[in-house]
């Protein structure tokens, strides 16, 4: 089982040694790949509708994995039991599913040593909900496939200690290594307010210009990091 860069990235992050759950699992491609590589002992895999369930149980079924991995129907953490998986991971899904998810499941989040989270969007959102819900990051990835960023957030229960706003939107851990991935990811944000500045030139109304305000704001901001990050040394 060969995984995307993505994925690849989300599996770094799972707890070696100790059974996981992935809860969306669609294919189950994440689960088959720990199991085959010897990462975890067992794994379950999670979907909520009938066909990502029968596609992920052939899939298990085609590598002959059934009595390593479960693939269970139902929605978020309830098809789980409490303490029969160590690592939950939740990847692929918007900020507000995954939130919703963790929210519904906060029965059996004291019970996981580690939740692996990767949202398509809104990641400071999540960072900020872990954070207010008891838990802190002990491990970030950003993952370039193709022309997308991929955040993924390992998080565990813990001490808590503010997030600045930088902190927030680009990571603790990721500024903290410094992450290579980082600078380019920069930049990108960087043209894209540019040219939302741009579009904005032309308005003269008071609406436009509090906009306008806004975006030089938000700008100012971003290069204020890419300085910080170009300067600081390895």
């Amino acid at each position: 089982m060969k995984l995307s860069p993505r994925l690849q990235a989300v599996a770094g992050l799972v707890l070696p040694g100790e059974p996981v759950a992935d809860i969306g699992s669609d294919h189950a491609y994440l689960p088959i790949y720990l199991v085959q590589k010897g990462l975890v002992p067992s794994a379950v895999a999670v979907e909520v509708h009938p066909g990502p369930w029968e596609r992920a149980a052939a899939q298990v079924r085609l590598h002959r994995l059934e009595d390593k991995i479960q693939v269970r129907l139902g929605d978020g953490f309830a098809p789980l039991a409490p303490g029969e998986v160590t690592t939950a991971v939740i990847a692929g899904m918007g900020a507000r599913t995954i939130i919703h998810i963790l929210r519904q499941g906060q029965a059996l989040l004291p019970t996981l040593k580690r939740l692996v989270l990767q949202p398509m969007g809104g990641v400071p959102a999540v960072r900020q909900w872990l954070h207010d819900h008891g838990f802190y990051l002990v491990d970030e990835e950003l993952v370039l496939e193709g022309e997308q960023f991929y955040f993924i957030l390992g998080a565990e229960r813990g001490e808590i200690k503010p997030l600045s706003g930088w902190e927030q939107e680009f990571g603790p851990v990721l500024l903290a290594k410094r992450h290579p991935l980082l600078v380019p990811y920069l930049e990108r944000l960087i043209r894209q307010e540019e040219r939302v500045l741009a579009s904005l030139q032309r308005g003269v109304s008071a609406k436009a210009g509090e906009k306008k305000q806004a975006a030089v704001a938000r700008l100012n901001r971003l290069k204020e990091v890419m300085r910080w990050l170009s300067s600081a040394k390895p």
